[in-house]
């Protein structure tokens, strides 16, 4: 048995002369369209391989480790193949010779590289090709179906280094055709590549990895991507028009400008997801996590989001036109300005949120929990607020004409605001502050408006038959018949 510093000298010898060999043979290649022609490259340094590792097994040390020294040499190894670059010059047909000439001088023993590739494995970040890169690639790329040839962890280790590293770290776009070379020989992971404007149109794809990939003007309309990692991904501008992302996990990804339109997102996982000016119209967002996710200036018409967790998430001037938001919590969100147009949100939580200046025209908000809320200025014309809780809201100056407010909870402000033929029979109004308030046709029967301040308020034509005004303030109110009301 050799002494384990010179069978390491020699094994480290060995790897640098197979090194050297892969070095000249990539600094050769040029314009490499064709996923066929590296493979065959790769197979010739492949039969170099298989001879070299049956003579090495008998250096490696009897207790399982390798020397600090080999560690270090081969940690040198794998960054400078990891930064081997493409020539961009010519295809030199020098290659060839270089895969085929041989080196018996050194090849005769068998042994097992176990050992080695252990270490080196652990050496590749975040462990990918051991996850999900070599089993597709055992199954799928040619040059392993060969069932003559044994199947190493070695051989998928260079085809990681070499391919995966490679194509990584190029600066440059990696074409659609290129990427779907990838794809179809194994390759799942493509986090950190530049896949700008790529066109994948159509394509029903595995669950992938493209975290921190710039995906920016991607065309993905119709892709399926069902359970992929987009986490911190550039889509900007992108095209994901009826797109499959059925639990996928975009978190702080940058969606701004993207078009979503008919998109399945339900179950995804979108926290802190910028959606700045997307087109969501129509997406299903249902039992979605949008947490802290920034929906500024987005349009969601139409957008089911039942089940979502909407914490946090801003929707400053947010189109939700006719969206299904039913139940959702949205206590202390920012809807100000937000235009909800028709949109379900029956039952919401809407406890301590600004609603201020949004549309909310034939909006249904029965049985919604707006307390503490603000809705100043907001337009609630014809909408659906029966039995809706607006205690301690803020109403000034809101728009509630011809608004269902049948047995509603309104001690809250509602400084002229225009409740003109509003429903408010049998609504809860004591101790409201009406002044100035436009109650002109209101239908007020039945209506509680005890300690209610009607200062000013205009109650022209409206019914008041069986409301209770005890102790309402009604000083200068133009009552029913037209005329001031005098004590």
């Amino acid at each position: 048995m050799t002494e384990p510093e010179n069978a390491i000298a020699f094994l480290t010898h060995k790897i640098e002369r197979l090194e050297n060999q892969i070095q000249e043979i990539l600094n050769s290649l040029v314009n490499i369209n064709e996923l066929e022609e590296i493979l065959s490259i790769i197979s010739g340094i492949e039969q170099k391989i298989d001879r070299l590792q049956q003579q090495l097994g008998e250096f490696f040390l009897t207790n399982n480790k390798i020397d600090h020294r080999l560690g270090q040499y081969l940690d040198d190894l794998q960054q400078q193949i990891e930064q081997i670059s493409f020539n961009q010059d010519q295809f030199n047909s020098v290659n060839q010779p270089l895969i085929e000439q041989g080196e018996d001088d050194f090849f005769d023993d068998s042994g097992d590289l176990s050992q080695l590739l252990n270490w080196l494995e652990e050496q590749l970040p975040n462990q990918y090709p051991s996850e999900q890169i070599y089993p597709n690639l055992q199954q799928e790329l040619p040059i392993f179906d060969n069932s003559k040839t044994t199947q190493t962890k070695l051989e998928r280790l260079l085809f990681w280094l070499i391919f995966y590293k490679t194509v990584q770290s190029k600066k440059e776009r990696l074409s659609s055709k290129e990427f779907w070379h990838w794809y179809e020989n194994g390759l799942r992971e493509f986090q950190q590549m530049n896949l700008a404007e790529i066109n994948l149109m159509g394509k029903n794809l595995r669950p992938l990895n493209f975290s921190q990939a710039n995906l920016h003007r991607a065309n993905l309309n119709q892709t399926n991507l069902q359970n992929s990692n987009l986490s911190q991904v550039n889509l900007s501008y992108a095209n994901l028009c009826q797109a499959n992302l059925f639990g996928v996990t975009l978190e702080a990804a940058n969606l701004a400008h993207a078009n979503f339109y008919q998109a399945n997102l339900e179950r995804s996982q979108l926290v802190k997801a910028k959606f700045q000016h997307a087109n969501l119209q129509q997406v299903n967002l249902i039992a979605a996590n949008l947490s802290q996710a920034n929906l500024t200036a987005a349009n969601l018409s139409q957008a089911k989001l039942m089940g979502a967790n909407l914490s946090l998430v801003k929707l400053k001037q947010t189109k939700l036109i006719e969206a299904d938001l039913k139940n959702v919590n949205l206590s202390n969100l920012d809807l100000s300005q937000a235009d909800l147009q028709q949109a379900n949100l029956s039952w919401i939580n809407g406890q301590n949120a600004n609603f201020s200046g949004a549309n909310l025209t034939k909006a249904n908000l029965s049985q919604a929990n707006l307390v503490n809320a603000d809705l100043s200025q907001a337009n609630l014309s014809q909408t659906n607020l029966h039995r809706a809780n607006f205690t301690k809201a803020n109403l000034t100056a809101a728009n509630l004409a011809n608004a269902n407010l049948v047995e509603a909870l309104l001690n809250s402000k509602l400084i002229g605001a225009n409740l003109v033929h509003a429903d408010l029979r049998s609504a809860n109004l004591s101790n409201a502050h009406l002044s100035g308030a436009d109650l002109t046709g209101a239908d007020l029967r039945g209506a509680d408006l005890t300690s209610a301040n009607l200062t000013g308020a205009i109650l022209i034509n409206a019914r008041l038959e069986g409301a209770n005004l005890t102790n309402a303030q009604l000083q200068n109110a133009t009552m029913p018949d037209g005329n001031r009301w005098q004590q």
